[in-house]
């Protein structure tokens, strides 16, 4: 059988490196065409969960989050030329292309660049988070149902949304016990509309048994509405569930840190203080061999000591 050998010159390697160079460009600008005709994205979680399943009489806690996708998606492939005008720059110093093949390229990239657009949403009188619309969809017989929900006060989001290539905003919303008590038990899609774009559909099952006495007393359940409570302002009833979990268990981690939270709404900051100082020798003795430090926690002291100076 004839063997052949094929040799590789000088010349063919500055054309398979131009070749491939070109080629790992055009791929970065072919992916960011799948999004290129979509705007804001916006997701929506159940409980921090695209799904969630509650009891009837449990609180849901939803978030928001808001991003322009299409400027994202026009300020990497922007990113993604000025990469590739950078290797031409080099590629033309080094003389591996023509005048012509550097000046036809980096005009059809100077000209391939996209606008990157701004939405601005909101004003003073009108947070942004106060123009979604919700949808609450009964899935056995796709019936909208009428729900009241909340807007959460904690965390704060801004009034205005700028959404630009950066912007990332979230804003938290929640169903009380006692309007999930109205809604019929089963199973549910819930979407969020904003700014004439919807949310992916999130799924909400609704048992038609109220919280078992046992569940109800653990302590993820505990914290959970403890910190529902805490997005609602709550400091009261959030209190509650913080002092019952520290009445259980002493040494929560969890606890201690929801109470400081919740003592924080009232501006209660000496109480604070020391809670959070109690977390802090918990968290060392319960982690002797120390790995990461508790960010949260030594965050929450130096600004608490900030405040009381």
């Amino acid at each position: 059988m004839e063997s052949r050998i094929h040799v590789v010159t000088g010349k063919q390697k500055i054309m398979n490196s131009k070749i491939v160079s070109r080629l790992v460009f055009l791929l970065a600008m072919l992916l960011s065409l799948n999004a290129y005709s979509q705007s804001l994205a916006i997701v929506l979680k159940l409980n921090d969960e695209n799904e969630s399943r509650v009891y009837h009489d449990e609180p849901l806690l939803m978030s928001l989050s808001i991003t322009n996708q299409l400027a994202q998606e026009n300020n990497r492939w922007n990113k993604a030329a000025d990469r590739r005008l950078k290797e031409l720059e080099e590629l033309i110093r080094e003389k591996k292309i023509s005048q012509e093949e550097y000046e036809k390229e980096k005009n059809d990239l100077q000209n391939a660049k996209r606008p990157v657009p701004v939405i601005t949403v909101g004003d003073a009188g009108t947070p942004w988070p106060s123009l979604v619309k919700w949808k609450l969809i009964n899935k056995s017989n796709g019936i909208t149902v009428a729900f009241n929900i909340r807007k959460m006060p904690n965390p704060s989001s801004d009034e205005i949304a700028i959404l630009n290539e950066r912007g990332y905003y979230t804003a938290y919303f929640g169903i009380d016990a006692a309007e999930m008590r109205k809604i019929t038990a089963g199973t549910y899609e819930i979407i969020a509309e904003f700014s004439k774009e919807e949310s992916q559909p999130a799924s909400l099952e609704i048992r038609s048994e109220s919280l078992p006495p046992g569940i109800a007393d653990s302590e993820p359940i505990l914290l959970r509405n403890g910190q529902y409570w805490w997005h609602a302002g709550d400091s009261k009833q959030g209190l509650k569930f913080a002092e019952r979990i520290l009445q259980k268990n002493p040494v929560s981690l969890d606890g201690l840190s929801l109470k400081g939270d919740l003592q924080l709404l009232d501006s209660a900051f000496l109480p604070a203080l020391d809670t959070f100082n109690k977390a802090l020798k918990e968290f060392y003795r319960q982690n002797p061999v120390l790995t990461e430090p508790p960010e949260y926690i030594l965050a929450m002291i130096d600004w608490i000591k900030t405040q009381i100076r």
